[in-house]
């Protein structure tokens, strides 16, 4: 087996560039990778189900834990300086918990507010206007007239199983789930993402001494992703408030930016919306997105067909990236793969949420 990885800090590069190559007939090695793709999801299922949300829990950590009076703009402050992307957000009227604040949601207010006079006037009016919001107005603000019930929290027990937990995740479309004890008082004791889960996993699946189904399957075994049209591709000189736009319109977890040969150049995900919260103007609305993604350090991992699942896996958990660009030898973008589609994979067949 060779691999490389490469990471340059220039802007219009890559992060990381994750390859393998497999030697063997093609045709065996695909026979051989379907049984080994069906071999592996049975194993994760199996791990799932015999494992429960309680044994995910860190022995050591801390729930960030936001107030609904909170002001906007320190809300997202907060996200930054604990370099999180969500919270759960604390009612102090009702003495529970009303919901989480995440990036998506910095990503709709900035949009709301985009085209206000405040804005349009004076960049430092706009930041006033975040700071007089509450993330508990935003949340009314959001629901408008509309005779919604309040934000739920979605959340599972210690002792639920752990694929209840995944199947919640995949189901409602979200990215973090708390681990609610409900008794004497209703504590977060954490908050599970994939990247934590699939952590897990690997460490059964290698304890089990069957790491190498890892290493024989590549990312262009499994029917998952977002390819060809699936997969938002844009230009560098597209300005960032149409990214934003774009992706609230999308569910990507993240759009490429390609040049005119549709070859990789870099990309923006969701979570890179957050970092504006602490340089805020007018101009850089207007930005080429180009532009703006050369200032950030942490690029988007790349990945082939070719890759194979413990060189992608390795890299997504040591970046803690929920999702990659997969590229062609060309370095044209062929498509997107995030946890989120691997996962749904697993759970195919047992999509029904429970209770939760």
């Amino acid at each position: 087996m060779a691999s490389t990885a490469g990471a340059s800090p220039e802007p219009g590069t890559t992060a990381m560039v994750v390859d393998d190559v497999v030697n063997g007939s093609e045709a065996e090695r695909t026979q051989a990778a379907r049984a080994d793709v069906q071999r592996f999801r049975d194993v994760t299922l199996d791990i799932l189900r015999r494992s429960t949300c309680l044994d995910i829990i860190p022995d050591s950590g801390k729930v960030v834990v936001f107030d609904s009076e909170l002001p906007i703009k320190h809300a997202f402050f907060g996200l930054v300086e604990h370099d999180i992307k969500c919270a759960p957000v604390w009612d102090s009227r009702t003495c529970d918990y009303s919901g989480m604040i995440t990036v998506t949601d910095f990503n709709a207010i900035l949009l709301h507010f985009y085209d206000s006079a405040e804005f349009r006037q004076s960049t430092d009016k706009f930041a006033l206007k975040l700071g007089e919001y509450t993330v508990r107005q935003w949340n009314e603000l959001k629901r408008g007239d509309t005779p919604l019930p309040r934000p739920k929290l979605f959340f599972t027990l210690p002792e639920d199983s752990l694929l209840d937990g995944v199947r919640v995740l995949v189901v409602r479309n979200i990215h973090r789930l708390p681990v609610m004890q409900l008794s004497p008082e209703n504590v977060i004791l954490c908050i599970n993402n994939l990247q934590r889960i699939l952590r897990f996993i690997l460490h059964h699946i290698e304890a089990r001494g069957q790491s190498s189904l890892l290493e024989r399957i590549r990312v262009g075994d499994l029917p998952v992703g977002s390819f060809g049209d699936g997969c938002a591709r844009i230009s560098g000189s597209m300005t960032l408030i149409e990214v934003l736009k774009l992706l609230k319109r999308s569910r990507t977890p993240a759009v490429a930016i390609v040049d005119q040969q549709g070859r990789y150049v870099d990309a923006y995900s969701r979570s890179d919306v957050r970092y504006l919260a602490v340089d805020m103007t007018h101009d850089k609305f207007e930005k080429p997105i180009i532009d703006i993604v050369s200032m950030r350090e942490n690029r988007m991992l790349t990945v082939t067909r070719r890759t194979t699942l413990d060189r992608m896996f390795s890299s997504l958990l040591s970046s803690r990236k929920h999702a990659c660009i997969v590229l062609d030898d060309d370095r044209v973008v062929l498509g997107i793969l995030s946890l989120s589609d691997v996962f749904q994979f697993f759970l195919e067949n047992d999509l029904q949420p429970p209770n939760t």
